[in-house]
């Protein structure tokens, strides 16, 4: 007859109720801004269970808080390693190795992340920030627009946008992109300070000087010093 096979106890459904139960505590720690116990849960899991995605994730951007870049690296390099094809994993290396000051390598992990995930609203735009660092303002002006195509209320795209487009000496695609910022986001500081900015820049004064006065309402609060002090220098000056 059919030789039978020989088989290992059942699995225990226990052990993945605890593995969830030590996920579950990892992320209420770093809820709780506990970083450094985070870690020790998080290695934990991962010795269990070395293929989950989001726990190189929430793993990496522990060592992130903790200030140890180095260590975020190794996290998403190991990671990826495992052949997990995560576009956020390419997209948090791509953020370290921008911040460490390599940003061709930079590039090629968020270009890897974008091919994982081309309707990411944060890469493009991530990849918008990338190009305009690097001066390459039509690339940068690309994924800005790329990113709003997706999402045409993100902020931060038409900021993003905006400055590119002021960078590039184009001040009138500059202007409408500010003043859409304004529009989106009314009670938003930084938004009517560049666009104060850029009113000044280019001349028109009068409106330069309500979005200051506009600015400095906004911030009144706390915060933006040194733009706090640079409005009132302008403010002073346009009134002369």
């Amino acid at each position: 007859g059919a030789r039978s096979e020989r088989r290992g106890p059942p699995p225990d459904p226990n052990e993945n109720i605890d593995l969830w139960n030590r996920i579950q505590l990892g992320i209420s720690l770093v809820g709780a801004g506990e970083y450094r116990q985070a870690v020790d849960v998080f290695d934990g899991v991962l010795e269990v269970d070395p293929d989950i995605p989001l726990i190189y994730e929430y793993l990496g951007n522990c060592w992130r808080q903790l200030a140890d870049d180095g260590a975020a690296e190794n996290v998403f390099r190991r990671g990826i390693g495992r052949g997990i094809r995560s576009a956020r994993l390419h997209s948090e290396l791509g953020r370290i190795l921008l911040q460490r000051g390599r940003a061709q390598e930079a590039k090629q992990e968020r270009e890897v992340a974008l091919a994982l995930d081309p309707r990411s609203v944060v890469i493009h735009y991530d990849l918008g920030n990338l190009y305009r660092g690097l001066q390459d303002y039509p690339r940068a002006i690309e994924h800005y627009r790329a990113a709003l195509d997706i999402n045409p209320s993100y902020v931060w795209g038409w900021n993003g946008l905006a400055l590119s487009y002021a960078a590039s000496g184009s001040n009138e695609e500059a202007l409408a992109s500010f003043r859409r910022v304004v529009t989106i986001d009314p009670q938003g500081p930084a938004g009517f300070f560049n666009l104060a900015v850029h009113l000044d820049r280019t001349g028109r004064e009068e409106e330069a000087a309500q979005a200051y006065e506009r600015f400095l309402e906004l911030s009144a609060d706390g915060g933006y010093e040194g733009q706090r002090r640079q409005a009132r220098q302008a403010l002073a000056r346009l009134s002369t």
